[in-house]
């Protein structure tokens, strides 16, 4: 039969084709149709969703295309994970509604794949339920699934306080105890790893496949709920006494990031997140987003296009965030050396992310160095320089490794690593008066503390206080390195483990210390541009222009301290979790007395003419003018702007970067 020949949708209805399923069962062929519908009519057919990876396209299948009068009029080839997947979802006695993009969008056509990517989200989430497909089973999924099963019926998730319980007072508390490790063998272990490792986790596209709640995972005949994945994998990735199941533990924060997906969080969070998930394509490191990130976020109205070069599209994104937005957040993903996978990285600015890759170090957690400013930027010489304004803070005076053993196991190398770094410098009191072990804690985590949330702290995060302790243990006790370790000093150790990847330490020529990219040198500059709310270390080109090295921690600028000047004695900044935008906030802490702001104290008055405006349930507000005139970035804070700032006295300069 001659291969199957796609009829074009239409756009004027906005058509999607439902695979039609026939009844059939074993190893018999394959038999579909396609139907063409609205969609928006397409619910009413209640059709599954097909979440799956392609796999490679060796040893493909053939399905037969019928047509409503069961005449076989063409084959189309698929690959060979989806073909076994069709033929565990066939019933024996009806058809099937469901939706694959593999059948139903037409891969040749750029054009129709353009349009009907734009709508995937929205494919995915009107589907009556999405069926995730993981592949064929075999001996270690059935134990796998045994123990998610077992694991599920022994603990549940307490949403208040954000903790893994025992759904009853057990005997056995090794469920739910993160001090204790799970009873499983080395066969059990090894069938955990087996199964979190199938490809489906590490793809990048099932991130907007699964939002919806209406999600059954399936593996050959095994069935497993989205509630019980999301259960089993948030605790199995909270066991810290695990040290040798480190891969399934990752693997399961891996899952655990994907099942939570919240559609209100930045396309800097979502690209962060998912930067270790695997596209075929560098375009849709962007596509694939468009659909979980925030309706205000402007990237929804960038219409997926792939005719375009995966670096013009990287481009278009920075400026739609500066025209839009107001934001030059996107410059701290920027990195010399991630410009590695562009073919030709001469002539390609460095303020042009390269997001095909995973960055070269950790995202710096809350970073507010400059928080609701608005960018202040054009774009020169035919889109390759861009001009900024912001402010060159310091010098870097000297740098310092911060490599970790590989050939020693990762917390003795990482001890090791934290003593080196710190035992010289402990005793001594940072230039703001904290103690020296509070801003190395700090430093070393990249902020990554319990005490950075104002409620319901992330309990992943290491505890501020007792991560002093233990740095003072290891710097006043070279002898301890090896020793058993607490769950909290796991933590620790594991989250400096993270921070200091392909990161150098470095001092200011005033004093300051923090992280910096390695490739970091004296005489590079940390600069603050207005719109990114991570410092920078920035580079002269030796043409009057700058290149982009990197974002970098420098402790006591984080706040925005370089701007506005330090917080009011007895104040601290903290993220407290919005429950309408799903994502962490920023507040304003009274230490003694606990009082909440929404607002920076520093800021004083609104300017004549502007007015707050209640945001959300949440009590955060947001700036209108009282003449009812939109404001051109309305998540801007006016007093935040380069005029405002400039009449507070803080001097900008003109930062150009190639």
């Amino acid at each position: 039969m001659p291969p199957l020949v796609y009829k074009p949708l239409s756009q004027e209805t906005s058509e999607i084709r439902i695979l039609w399923l026939l009844p059939g069962s074993g190893t018999s062929p394959i038999e579909v149709r396609l139907e063409h519908v609205p969609f928006e009519s397409a619910g009413q057919l209640q059709y599954e969703a097909i979440s799956y990876a392609w796999g490679p396209p060796e040893d493909p299948g053939t399905i037969n295309m019928k047509t409503t009068s069961s005449d076989i009029i063409s084959t189309l080839s698929i690959r060979r994970n989806l073909y076994e997947g069709l033929q565990q979802l066939r019933l024996e006695d009806g058809e099937r509604a469901l939706w694959a993009d593999a059948i139903c969008i037409n891969q040749h056509d750029l054009e129709e794949r353009g349009q009907q990517v734009e709508r995937m989200a929205e494919i995915y989430k009107t589907a009556k339920q999405v069926v995730v497909w993981l592949g064929r089973a075999d001996d270690a999924a059935g134990i796998a699934i045994r123990l998610f099963n077992k694991i599920a019926s022994n603990v549940e998730f307490e949403s208040q306080s954000d903790r893994i319980v025992c759904r009853s007072p057990a005997e056995e508390d090794h469920w739910a105890n993160l001090e204790l490790p799970l009873p499983f063998d080395h066969t059990e272990w090894a069938a955990m790893r087996s199964f979190t490792s199938r490809p489906w986790f590490s793809r990048l596209w099932v991130w907007q496949e699964i939002v919806q709640e209406e999600v059954v995972f399936m593996c050959g005949r095994y069935q497993l709920s989205k509630a019980i994945m999301e259960l089993v994998a948030t605790t199995v990735s909270r066991k810290l006494k695990e040290p040798l199941k480190v891969d399934v533990i990752n693997q399961c924060a891996d899952i655990t990031k994907i099942l939570m997906t919240s559609a209100l969080l930045t396309l800097q969070s979502y690209i962060d997140m998912t930067e270790e998930a695997q596209c075929s394509d560098p375009r849709d490191r962007i596509y694939a987003l468009r659909g979980l990130v925030s309706p205000s976020e402007c990237i929804r109205d960038l219409a997926p296009d792939y005719t375009k070069s995966s670096i013009a599209l990287y481009r278009d994104v920075v400026l739609k965030y500066l025209s839009a937005a107001g934001e030059l957040n996107l410059l701290s993903e920027c990195s010399t050396r991630r410009h590695l996978s562009f073919s030709d990285t001469s002539s390609i600015p460095t303020w042009i992310p390269d997001f095909s890759r995973p960055a070269l170090t950790r995202l710096i957690f809350g970073a507010r160095s400059c928080w609701m400013s608005t960018a202040h930027a054009a774009v020169l010489s035919y889109g390759e320089r861009l001009r900024t304004k912001g402010i060159v803070f310091a010098a870097v005076a000297s740098t310092e490794p911060t490599t970790i053993d590989t050939e020693n196991e990762w917390t003795v190398a990482t001890a090791l690593a934290i003593q080196r770094l710190c035992t010289p410098r402990i005793q001594e009191t940072y230039m703001n008066g904290q103690t020296m072990s509070e801003v190395l804690c700090r430093i070393l985590t990249a902020n990554f503390m319990t005490d950075v949330w104002a409620t319901h702290p992330n309990p992943e995060a290491p505890d501020i206080v007792e991560a002093e302790e233990y740095l003072h243990l290891l710097c006043d006790r070279p002898q301890s390195v090896g020793h058993a370790l607490s769950s909290q000093q796991s933590s620790f150790l594991k989250d400096v483990y993270i921070a200091l990847r392909n990161r150098t330490f470095f001092t200011t020529t005033d004093g300051y210390i923090g992280v910096a990219p390695e490739s970091t040198r004296a005489g590079d500059e940390i600069c603050i541009i207005l719109g990114c709310q991570t410092p920078l270390v920035l580079r002269s080109d030796g043409r009057g222009n700058r290149e982009i090295f990197g974002k970098c921690y420098v402790h006591g600028i984080m706040e925005g301290e370089s701007l506005l000047g330090p917080l009011p004695n007895g104040w601290r900044r903290a993220n407290k979790y919005s429950r309408q935008h799903g994502a962490d906030w920023p507040v304003f802490v009274h230490n003694e007395t606990g009082q909440l702001m929404t607002e920076d104290p520093r800021l004083g008055d609104l300017p004549p003419g502007w007015k707050r405006e209640s945001w959300d349930r949440d009590h955060y507000v947001r700036y209108v003018r009282e003449d009812g005139v939109k404001p051109e970035f309305p998540d801007k804070d006016p007093r935040m702007t380069c005029e405002a700032l400039e009449a507070r006295g803080v001097k900008f300069e003109d930062i150009v970067i190639s």
